[in-house]
């Protein structure tokens, strides 16, 4: 029955002494993390974003909007370093800071950075690469006019 009990502490009294500052001036987590990196703390009696929980005490509930980071730390709770936005410039901000998965970080990748650049490389038609790697002939396109495997 005791962690019953601590669970009913205000949430201000269970978050602060949660965090270290950290010389980059961000506040990173010490609670319990995520497998996705992202703090978490109980709230309400339900797993919450230990960010948007730091969002939620400084300026009240974010609602549909995201809470973002502009350090790029996960871990991160400081509300000097959160902001908000929406889906689709959550989405935006990953791509720019290239968090997706892309390249051979993408699990489904048939291709490697070598085979992407002997594409290039070759003067075989397009048609031909797409069956010699097991892809299609749009990729192979997609590739040479460098819309897709931006590193080389």
């Amino acid at each position: 029955m005791r962690g019953y009990m601590g669970s009913k502490r205000d949430i201000r009294e269970r978050f602060a002494p949660k965090f270290i500052v950290q010389p980059s001036g961000c506040h990173e987590w010490t609670g319990c993390v995520m497998p996705n990196g992202y703090g978490q703390i109980s709230q309400n009696g339900r797993p919450a974003y230990a960010h948007r929980v730091a969002w939620e005490l400084a300026f009240g509930d974010p609602g549909e909007r995201f809470v973002l980071h502009s350090c790029d730390n996960r871990k991160c709770v400081n509300v000097e370093h959160l902001f908000l936005g929406t889906f689709n410039e959550n989405m935006a901000d990953m791509v720019a800071k290239r968090r997706q998965a892309h390249g051979t970080r993408n699990g489904h990748a048939k291709l490697d950075e070598q085979k992407v650049r002997d594409i290039r490389a070759s003067s075989d038609k397009g048609i031909a690469l797409a069956r010699q790697y097991g892809v299609s002939h749009s990729l192979v396109s997609m590739i040479r006019s460098g819309k897709i495997w931006k590193f080389a």
